[in-house]
């Protein structure tokens, strides 16, 4: 578990709080950035370790510490306007700094930690799901290499489920036996 101060937040907040510590497992990775300024105020050592930075980089911008982040700018704003959690899926991350220099995808879930009249801080949880994107783009590659190898066959090529719903066919098939989708997109 690692322990983090809110008195750092609370102060580059301009907030009068006591200062209030919080506990979260050492291997969650998150970052606390004002929705307005978009300046760091907290970053957690796993946070750390998914971007490659060093502990240097709270009380700066974050897109001056890593610009590819722009994206998560209007999310912050939207978090802070309408008070709502959000999710950013699939972020597309590189630090060329970073020991991990090929891309990384991450999902951000925000949600307001704290407004005070000159701050919104907002709590940032990362999750890293590079290994999701990438089975899925390996499975989207294997589905259209499939396709074309199924399209290329003279053959008639159909698949149907164990119920026997046809889900695949080739044009062949279309051709012989006059198979369409219908909207719904069965067979």
């Amino acid at each position: 578990m690692e322990t983090f101060s809110s008195h750092s937040a609370h102060a580059a907040a301009g907030s009068n709080t006591a200062d209030k510590s919080f506990r979260l497992p050492a291997h969650l990775p998150f970052f606390i950035v004002d929705a307005h300024t978009f300046v760091l105020h907290e970053v957690s050592s796993a946070q750390h370790a998914l971007w490659g930075t060093s502990t240097d980089i709270i009380g700066k911008k974050l897109l001056d510490v890593l610009p590819n982040l722009a994206i998560l700018q209007k999310v912050f704003t939207n978090v802070a306007l309408t008070g709502t959690p959000a999710l950013e899926k699939n972020v597309v991350f590189t630090n060329q700094a970073a020991v991990h220099t090929s891309p990384r995808w991450f999902d951000y879930h925000c949600s307001i930690l704290q407004t005070t009249m000159s701050a919104t801080l907002v709590f940032i949880t990362t999750h890293d799901v590079t290994a999701h994107v990438l089975e899925r783009n390996h499975l989207t590659r294997s589905a259209q290499q499939f396709t074309s190898l199924a399209s290329a066959l003279p053959q008639l090529v159909w698949i149907a489920d164990g119920e026997g719903k046809v889900y695949f066919y080739n044009d062949h098939v279309q051709n012989f036996a006059g198979f369409t989708k219908d909207e719904q997109g069965n067979y």
